[in-house]
């Protein structure tokens, strides 16, 4: 009658992409991660959490080279949770720290064969 380790029962993952045709996009994406059991036992649980990030940037394309800009921020809502549970941890070892609020900037060159 216990839940099986590892799976939480309730989990939503949804995101949404936007370009412009001026070059301009933005992206979003949100997940969900229920309480989920991390022995056969059901005696220890990693607590549910939500993420939440963001990107925004400019794509530029001329002749055959192709520069994307970008900055965007993982884990917006700065949760604590563990990234990649242990199931039936040796010695009592379930959770994995996971970064907290984190930023970024990107530099994408390409060129483009024709």
């Amino acid at each position: 009658g216990n839940q099986l380790p590892g799976i939480t029962p309730h989990s939503l993952s949804s995101g949404i992409d936007l370009r412009s045709s001026n070059g301009l996009f933005t992206s979003l994406n949100y997940l969900y991660s229920g309480k989920l059991p991390l022995t056969d036992a059901n005696t220890v649980f990693a607590d549910s959490y939500h993420l939440l990030g963001a990107k925004v940037g400019y794509l530029l394309t001329h002749r055959e080279k192709r520069i994307k800009l970008a900055v965007g921020a993982d884990n917006l809502l700065d949760e604590k949770y563990s990234l990649g549970n242990d199931v039936n941890g040796f010695g009592g070892r379930f959770f994995n720290a996971a970064p907290r609020r984190n930023y970024y900037i990107s530099l994408t060159l390409q060129y483009l064969k024709k």
